[in-house]
């Protein structure tokens, strides 16, 4: 009967710490979005920048990161960030002069003399 109880608690730990790493794997598989998300939109600026004036490009960012998680875009100094939950990813662009944010969804990117415009 004793072995059976230890055995029960084995069993216990085990399921915990399954659950636990699951988590953990949820956890990583929206970072790892987050991150080619930020990685997308800070390529598309740079790229803006690099053609020049009169650059225009359509381009598509996902509505949701994985699992259906909401998410906001910001473009400032210098740097794309994308943030959901309590987390946040950001990455280095090459413009300093942006107007308009880069929405989830349809964007529509344009070098304007130099000005990087959304919208």
């Amino acid at each position: 009967m004793a072995y059976v109880g230890v055995l029960l608690v084995i069993v216990l730990i085990a399921s915990l710490l399954a659950v636990d790493k699951a988590g953990d794997v949820q956890a990583e598989g929206v970072n790892s979005h987050a991150k080619r998300i930020a990685t997308q939109l800070a390529t598309e600026i740079n790229i803006a920048v690099e053609v020049g004036g009169g650059y225009m490009r359509t381009f598509v960012l996902p509505t949701r990161l994985e699992n259906n998680i909401a998410y906001t875009l910001n473009v400032s100094e210098q740097r794309v960030l994308v943030s959901w939950s309590d987390r946040s990813y950001s990455l280095p662009v090459l413009a300093s002069n942006i107007t308009g944010l880069p929405v989830n969804g349809t964007n529509v990117i344009r070098n304007v003399n130099g000005v990087i415009v959304f919208g």
